[in-house]
């Protein structure tokens, strides 16, 4: 079945959320993101609405669960007579179920914990059938129970940790080697007192610096001395992790103040997204710093990653007055003509993508038609460019007519543009028909280099919109070889077409030249049917061809079109064509990597196994980019000196996002066996880089903690 929305059991949409929220007058921007995220499960959100639980700008999110423990005890005491403390009750069940990662816990050790906590002459059986009728409890297979929703157990687990540290410090610790704990322990800071608090998380962000960020929205006394630790530790101590995506999205996420402003400017000195993740938090901590901000903002020395960051921190911060004032400015910088004309062509320029993304960001907030009469006054190329890319998901219909002129006024760098305008920017209004002299002008893109894809993919949705435009198209295309004929029949709406051509002409190698082989790339289909065409055009081994092909639609195994089962019999050869791509484009060793992983079939993939075991020469193609996407692979699919070399990949250089086999197929056992002890041997460079990445990975895998952020193993 298709067509049917995608919905989250436990999970209320931002926008009705917020919604119900700002209607009930309650501030969003007054609720710690802990608050709001826990109002996003159905549970607390009806109690809300319920009266259950009262929401104001004071409410921390203890007081929520606290709010809602009482309301249930409150309720028990009523309609059983029976006055009970649930934390104290189920604490310690809580505890152990958390910590050996199961979801239940058998009906005799709910009945045990009962006896332990009530009096002598409490009524144990009927109690217990009070607790399920009332939803508290709910009953599972084979005589056990579990509670009415998993943060409910999160939460007696902290109460219970919070006594237990008392007595027990090392308990942090064990807790801080299961990732299952890391809610727990969040809530576990709001129950010690503020010197304990200082100890647990000084623990906490030397194992984990992301779950520190996190557990800062949980911290409910002297919060912010605990972010300025965070930040300085971020800024000066941090070493950086193949986890930084992590660390990214809770440094975004941080509440922060003026009283932060001091720690967040060296954490700008570090640059990248880190640092642009910092300025954009700066920018809402401190108006004052705003023009300071700009500067830097305007500083194409920073680079795309600080700035683009920094642009989608206050991208719905900035009012549309001051966007239009960062244009005005923009409009001063020099541009030489050479950038220039490359920016007209929508080449990409090192120089200004990281400000025309972050910009472009910014800019689109501004009403459609108050951009158009910018950009027609203006007479900077950068500013059109940035205009042009703002205008991707407009409102007004005006912005096609706009991007419409720029094409066919030779400004190439709009191709594109109109390909996310016509995707993402037309849900609340109809293109119009577009000029004919515009299809024209695509046509004729389709063999201008890096422009052919995005012209190609602007005329399938255009003549799929309006048949007019695959007559226009087969009535008016022009090309002078077979394959740009193919092209403009895909381009016009022939599938089928494009198919038999391309099947006629396969057998050509010297028609598949020139800069038109781009425009393969916006071509859309699935090759069920024509594997053998596909097959031969890969096997001229031609760069552009290649990647083209496997370009136009990425192989995966989530995409339907590429559970093609083909089978090669000479892997050899296609794990020789890797090693001879990989020495001209990443892009194009990745693309055929992934494409012997998801095209083939089971039979084609254990030659492929079977070859890595017996002839080590064909290993680092197979080990770099076909089995990072076999989902079958496991230990057991290598004999002993296949995982001796695999266990030797990690003292190999590689880049810090790209992790080797053994970091995502280890298990528990050859971790602890064969990968943690060479840490304790001071391993050099890169073993010890590398060996922290996989065991950060493992981690996450296996739900727990190896490591420290320093790369020392957990106690």
């Amino acid at each position: 079945m298709t067509g049917l929305p995608t919905v989250s059991l436990d999970h209320i949409r931002d926008e009705y959320l917020t919604g119900a929220l700002t209607a009930a007058g309650i501030d969003i921007k007054t609720l710690s993101a802990a608050t709001y995220e826990v109002l996003q499960r159905p549970l607390y959100f009806n109690a809300w609405r319920t009266g259950l639980i009262a929401i104001d700008e004071t409410t921390t999110i203890h007081s929520v669960y606290e709010q809602l423990i009482d309301g249930i005890e409150r309720r028990i005491e009523e309609e059983a007579g029976q006055t009970v403390s649930l934390g104290e009750i189920f604490g310690g069940i809580a505890f152990r179920m958390i910590d050996t990662g199961e979801l239940s816990a058998p009906l005799a050790q709910i009945h045990a914990e009962l006896r332990a906590v009530l009096d002598g002459g409490a009524d144990i059986g009927g109690l217990v059938e009070h607790l399920m009728s009332a939803g508290v409890l709910l009953a599972t297979p084979l005589r056990r129970v579990a509670f009415f929703h998993h943060t409910v157990a999160e939460y007696f687990a902290a109460r219970y940790l919070a006594a237990l540290v008392a007595v027990d410090r090392a308990a942090i610790q064990r807790c801080l080697r299961n990732t299952d704990w890391d809610q727990a322990l969040f809530l576990t800071l709001g129950f010690l007192p503020a010197d304990e608090v200082r100890l647990v998380f000084d623990e906490v962000l030397r194992t984990d610096i992301a779950m520190a960020l996190r557990s800062l929205n949980y911290v409910e006394h002297e919060r912010g001395a605990w972010t300025n630790m965070a930040l300085e530790y971020l800024a000066h101590d941090w070493a950086g992790s193949a986890d930084e995506h992590l660390v990214l999205r809770a440094l975004q996420t941080l509440r922060v103040d003026a009283g932060q402003c001091e720690a967040l400017v060296q954490v700008m000195g570090r640059g990248g997204s880190i640092g642009g993740s910092a300025a954009g938090l700066l920018w809402t901590a401190n108006e004052s710093l705003r023009p300071w901000l700009l500067d830097h903002f305007l500083d194409a020395t920073n680079g795309y990653n600080f700035l683009a960051r920094f642009a989608e921190v206050i991208a719905r911060m900035v009012p549309p007055d001051d966007a239009l004032l960062l244009l005005g400015k923009l409009e001063e910088i020099p541009i030489a003509p050479d950038v220039a004309e490359l920016l007209r062509a929508g080449e990409p320029t090192d120089e200004f993508v990281g400000i025309i993304h972050a910009t472009a960001e910014l800019v689109a907030l501004v009403p459609g038609r108050d951009l158009i009469e910018l950009a027609r006054a203006s007479t900077s190329d950068l500013v059109r460019v940035i205009v042009a890319d703002g205008l991707t998901n407009s409102k007004v219909p005006e912005s096609f007519t706009y991007l419409q002129e720029m094409i066919i006024a030779g400004r190439a760098h709009a191709i594109s543009d109109l390909y996310f305008l016509l995707r993402h920017g037309t849900r609340s209004w109809s293109p119009p028909m577009p000029d004919p002299e515009l299809i024209r002008t695509l046509a004729q893109a389709i063999t201008m280099g890096d422009q052919s894809y995005w012209a190609m993919v602007d005329l399938r949705i255009l003549s799929d919109e309006f048949p007019e435009i695959g007559r226009i198209i087969r009535r008016e295309g022009r090309s002078h070889s077979p394959l740009g004929k193919a092209l403009l029949a895909y381009a016009a709406g022939g599938d089928s077409v494009f198919l038999e051509d391309i099947r006629r002409i396969s057998s050509q190698e010297a028609l598949f030249q020139g800069d038109e082989i781009k425009a393969l790339r916006g071509v859309k289909i699935g090759w069920a049917g024509y594997e053998d065409t596909l097959i031969e055009l890969l096997r001229y081994r031609k760069l552009l061809l290649t990647r083209s092909l496997l370009d136009a639609k990425i192989p995966s195994r989530d995409d339907p079109a590429w559970v093609l089962n083909i089978r090669l019999a000479d892997v050899e050869w296609w794990v020789d064509s890797l090693r001879l791509f990989e020495s001209m484009d990443w892009h194009v060793v990745d693309r055929l990597g992934r494409f012997l992983a998801v095209a083939t079939d089971d039979t084609t993939r254990q030659r492929m196994i079977l070859l890595f075991n017996t002839a080590p020469t064909y290993r680092q193609p197979l080990h770099d980019y076909v089995f990072p996407r076999l989902d079958e692979l496991s230990l057991d699919s290598f004999d002993t000196g296949a995982l001796e070399w695999l266990l030797g990949q990690l003292s190999i250089p590689r880049p810090p996002w790209e992790l080797p086999l053994i970091a995502t197929i280890a298990t528990e056992s050859f971790i602890q066996d064969r990968m943690l002890p060479l840490l304790l041997d001071n391993p050099p460079s890169p073993l010890r880089e590398n060996l922290t990445r996989a065991l950060h990975n493992l981690g996450r895998l296996h739900r727990r903690r190896y490591i420290r952020e320093d790369g020392e193993p957990m106690a």
